[in-house]
């Protein structure tokens, strides 16, 4: 499955859906590669570049809650790691939390908006749970971007290459 992250609370864009299981913003001078800080600071781990498959670049437009107007570019990889949802230590600020979201209930939910499926998630506290999940849990995105994110660890599962978002 896929893990997803549950945005805290208090974010003031998309609080409490569903999201990557990290992201952020370079700071100036930060290459693509420092970009795994963001992992170190909001899920707790330290990931190898060189483990990690590039899939591309993301373009988002949009709006959050409070109408303001939102436009990132984003690098967007894949990268292995079975070990459980309790080894991932979470920065309170941002996440509440997170969900293993499994490849074929995600193409699913953005299929039919009225699926619903089960998964197992954790939250900051540490309290392992299943959660029902449906198609408002999740952030919004003009590009349909969990579900192409889906398709792609469908052929990344088959060991497919040349995975471009």
């Amino acid at each position: 499955g896929l893990i997803f992250q549950i945005r805290s609370h208090n974010k003031a864009t998309f609080p409490g859906k569903l999201d990557v299981s990290a992201a952020g913003h370079y700071l100036a001078g930060e290459t693509v590669k420092d970009g795994l800080r963001e992992v170190r600071e909001e899920i707790g781990k330290n990931y190898s570049f060189e483990d990690l498959t590039y899939l591309g670049k993301k373009v988002f437009v949009g709006f959050d809650q409070e109408k303001r107007k939102l436009q990132t570019v984003c690098d967007v990889f894949f990268l292995v790691d079975n070990s459980p949802l309790k080894s991932y230590q979470l920065q309170e600020a941002e996440v509440q939390g997170l969900v293993i979201i499994p490849v074929l209930d995600l193409l699913k939910v953005f299929k039919d908006p009225h699926y619903t499926f089960t998964a197992d998630s954790i939250a900051l506290s540490g309290e392992s749970s299943r959660r029902v999940i449906n198609r408002e849990d999740f952030i919004e995105n003009w590009d349909n971007y969990q579900y192409k994110i889906g398709l792609l660890a469908e052929r990344f599962i088959k060991g497919e290459a040349d995975l471009f978002y």
